[in-house]
């Protein structure tokens, strides 16, 4: 009898945490989505800062560069920028002379003279991509705020037909993009 009381606590306490999670993230879901139109350009670009040094100790090896010394550097050097997004985020806008990672991947060679910066949304995944070929040897920048900086820092974007006002943001959360942007997912 003690024995199925213990369970039975067990199973209550597990669908009250259950619960209790289920909560928090029906609130973080919906608090974006509520919050978003009211949001200033500026508050907007401080969330990316934040969401860039949450995870920006994950890559210690991994050197950033800024979204206005890439869009100088574009001026003066040969520099290639590597999509590391999704082929359905690519789809919808790119930044200006970007390859894919795939394309790059199988082309490095070709690349060899070119400064490396790789992308994505925010710069989580363009970080890892950046990390994994600093461990095979191959200098690769992570650009700082990935596309939502970029677009703060006033870049453009292009899809194939010209410039585009939208951005492919990964998810809600990200729905961060500057004014004038339209944001998908």
């Amino acid at each position: 009898m003690k024995k199925l009381a213990s369970e039975y606590k067990r199973i209550e306490f597990n669908k009250i945490t259950l619960a209790i999670v289920t909560l928090i993230m029906a609130a973080w879901l919906v608090h974006p989505c509520v919050a978003a139109e009211a949001v200033t350009d500026a508050q907007k670009r401080q969330t990316i800062e934040k969401m860039v040094a949450d995870f920006r100790d994950n890559f210690p090896d991994v050197v950033e560069m800024d979204s206005l010394k890439a869009m100088e550097l574009v001026q003066d050097q040969k520099v290639i920028f590597i999509d590391v997004r999704r082929t359905n985020e690519q789809e919808i806008s790119m930044l200006p002379g970007a390859i894919t990672y795939i394309t790059y991947l199988k082309n490095q060679d070709k690349y060899n003279d070119y400064l490396k910066i790789s992308y994505c949304t925010i710069g989580y995944r363009s970080a890892r991509f950046a990390q994994m070929m600093h461990q095979n040897g191959t200098a690769v920048y992570n650009l700082h705020g990935g596309m939502l900086g970029w677009l703060h820092d006033g870049g453009k974007v292009y899809d194939k037909n010209g410039q585009s006002f939208r951005i492919h943001v990964y998810g809600r959360p990200w729905k961060l993009a500057p004014e004038g942007y339209q944001e998908v997912w």
